[in-house]
């Protein structure tokens, strides 16, 4: 753009973000250095560039870029992980596999509980929900007892996800689902302590 196009327009990604509500704070962030560099443009004419300044200017443009593609990339993430819940949920007869059950538990409780949230609204120290090998081990899935599994209670008694949170409940059907599957998880076996045998007493004289 030259200098006498009139007032700059915001580049189409921006305005974009800027209707995303979820990403609107990082948006806004960008918007507010893209206006600050479009004033020192459209502005008056600047003296002499301290070489310094210059780098550190250029260095904060490199970070607001940066924070900008992660957040886009977070969004596509977020656009494909709903594009495939609705698939699975468009099928509400079949059985569920491992990774749909994955998805499942990531799209309606990931907010707080995923394997990379720091904090959350009610995340009661669990993470890595999406994790179903890790969940067997902390106790949250039961194999062979769907509705007795912490994590299947949870949903269905309205605490997970709280009403704080940006997802809706999931659906019964879904979890229902979700109970099945791990009915019919394997039961592991106890494992039986191995019996030392016994002591004999020295033979006697």
């Amino acid at each position: 753009m030259g200098r006498g196009g009139g007032r700059p327009r915001l580049p189409p990604d921006m305005l974009a973000a800027m209707r995303a509500p979820r990403l609107r704070r990082p948006a806004v962030a960008s918007v507010l250095f893209w206006g600050a560099a479009c004033s020192s443009t459209y502005g008056p004419e600047p003296g002499p560039i301290d070489p310094e300044h210059a780098a550190a200017a250029e260095a904060e443009r490199e970070r607001l870029r940066a924070e900008w593609e992660a957040t886009m990339a977070e969004r596509a993430a977020e656009a494909e992980l709903e594009r495939s819940v609705q698939g699975i949920e468009s099928r509400p007869g079949a059985p569920l596999e491992p990774s749909e059950v994955s998805q499942l538990l990531l799209y309606y409780c990931g907010e707080c509980h995923a394997a990379d949230a720091s904090v959350g609204p009610a995340h009661d120290g669990m993470f890595g929900i999406e994790d179903l090998d890790l969940m067997i081990e902390i106790g949250k899935i039961r194999p062979g007892d769907g509705a007795g599994s912490r994590l299947v209670v949870r949903m269905r008694d309205g605490r997970m996800p709280p009403e704080s949170a940006d997802r809706p409940p999931m659906p019964e059907p879904s979890v229902a689902r979700i109970a099945a599957f791990i009915d019919d998880l394997p039961v592991p076996e106890l494992a039986v302590p191995e019996q030392s045998p016994p002591e004999q007493s020295p033979p006697e004289d």
